[in-house]
């Protein structure tokens, strides 16, 4: 069997089942042109038939209203999707066992031109940077608005810096998937570059040169030019990875099906970790004017704030590792903390949410009798069950493409029978939406969490489908 007749035996098992699944979506690595993306990454199902396109995270685990589950569900019930969960539950394991997945330390060795791309990269960020310092000596850092120099400096830097990362990722994938590729010699020259251009930057502030942005001091304008430039370093090699990696390469199999990772993820194993940001900016000066005791005074160099040239595959020198210990350790802290903030918040909203009812006069109503809302939503509608995603109550075009499909084209254009059943199971599908008496309103807007609908368009497509069936 191939990939495709077996995604219509999970959706439709046997030839007298009555489940006829339309759709057309594009998953994460859409690029354009739709069916002729050149990732095929547009997916088209038609009467639970894959034509083309590849089924990821977007379609198959997420909870967007794009999820064949999702459509399943609402289109023929719970038991439709549970049973082709259940089929691709069975299914997946087999496969892997037959198969096998496994991710080695050969999936994240950089080739030779990858390391001479990484350094080029380097040095170009690094000339930016000092090209930004320079600028900040001479006094022509135009600082940032509400920035001094100084801070609009680490900025720039920091912005840089973290550009060289990305970039390293992109020269990963270009290069990872040939033998002799070039994906070493483009980060060696990403980081040249970057380096290069923050050079450029420390020194016109030596020269009194860096003009300080609006709002910053030159200080300021330096660390926020610094850190552009660096952070374009990390995306570029980034990038560079993206485009030489083997589809066959494991981590970027997981990156691109959702399953686990990202791009970023590979570019840190493969090129290089990138610039390191403390609360949004460059480390501190927390030894005296220096970040740490291994570097001289007053050094805004991208080795002396913070900046990973290193990959974790190449190994971290010890200064690289106490900057990259300092990120991690905030983003633990973060972590943590917001989700204990998060989760005291939820629950002081829903106890005070608890009590509210939906009464059969359609009010929101307390536990007392008091009036709390006319109309639940200002329109009586549970987002959790709208179809659309663009506020409309019933999806149109997904009827549309459905009834295009599933009726004879000559008897969909001659009998306006069907056009009479499709406005009666759009209007069935609103009655589905709209509230009844009796149901819970505080746990309703608990688990919507959307925005209302907009009635208005609402109306209006109503009123247009009304016509036709008419």
């Amino acid at each position: 069997l191939s990939f495709f007749q077996l995604v219509e035996l999970i959706i439709r098992p046997d030839i007298d089942s009555k489940i006829n699944l339309n759709l057309s979506t594009k998953n994460k690595s859409y690029t354009g042109n739709e069916e002729f993306c050149v990732k095929d990454s547009y997916v088209i199902i038609r009467n639970s038939v894959l034509l083309c396109g590849v089924l990821d995270k977007a379609l198959l685990g997420s909870g967007s209203k794009t999820n064949i589950f999702h459509i399943l569900l609402h289109d023929y019930g719970e038991d439709a999707a549970v049973d082709a969960m259940w089929r691709l539950a069975r299914m997946a394991p087999v496969f892997l066992s037959n198969r096998g997945f496994s991710i080695g330390i050969g999936d994240v060795r950089p080739s030779p031109a990858l390391l001479k791309e990484k350094a080029e990269l380097l040095k170009t960020g690094y000339k930016v940077c000092d090209e930004y310092i320079e600028s900040l000596k001479n006094g022509q850092l135009k600082a940032q608005p509400g920035c001094t120099e100084h801070q609009t400096l680490e900025a720039l830097i920091l912005k840089e810096l973290s550009a060289i990362r990305d970039h390293a990722g992109q020269a990963c994938l270009r290069n990872l998937s040939r033998p002799s590729s070039a994906l070493l010699k483009e980060k060696a020259e990403l980081l040249k570059t970057g380096y290069k251009v923050c050079d450029e930057y420390i020194e016109s502030l030596k020269n009194g040169q860096l003009k300080a942005q609006p709002g910053c001091t030159e200080h300021q304008t330096l660390e926020a030019l610094i850190l552009k430039e660096l952070s374009a370093i990390r995306d570029h090699a980034g990038q560079a990875c993206l485009r030489n990696l083997s589809r066959h390469n494991a981590p970027l199999t997981m990156a691109v099906c959702g399953s686990k990772g990202s791009f970023i993820n590979i570019s840190q194993m493969i090129a290089c970790v990138g610039q390191q940001a403390i609360s949004g900016h460059r480390p501190p000066d927390g030894f005296e004017d220096r970040s740490l005791p291994h570097f001289e005074r007053r050094q805004k160099t991208p080795a002396a704030k913070g900046f990973v040239e290193n990959s974790f595959y190449s190994g971290l020198t010890p200064t690289e590792f106490f900057f990259h210990t300092m990120g991690g350790r905030e983003g633990l802290v973060d972590t943590a903390v917001k989700t204990a903030e998060t989760g005291y918040m939820q629950r002081r909203l829903v106890k005070c949410l608890e009590d509210l009812c939906v009464n059969y006069d359609g009010t929101v109503r307390s536990s007392v009798g008091d009036i709390i809302e006319f109309t639940f939503g200002e329109d009586g509608l549970d987002p959790a069950l709208m179809e659309s995603t663009d506020g409309c109550v019933v999806d149109f075009k997904h009827v549309l493409e459905h009834i295009k499909n599933t009726v004879p084209y000559v008897i969909y254009l001659f009998f306006c029978v069907y056009i009479c059943i499709d406005a009666e199971n759009n209007s069935s599908s609103y009655r589905r939406v709209v509230l009844r008496g009796g149901e819970e309103g505080g746990k309703k807007g608990d688990r919507g969490g959307g925005e209302p609908p907009s009635t208005l368009e609402l109306c209006k497509n109503w009123g247009q489908n009304y016509d036709t069936a008419t």
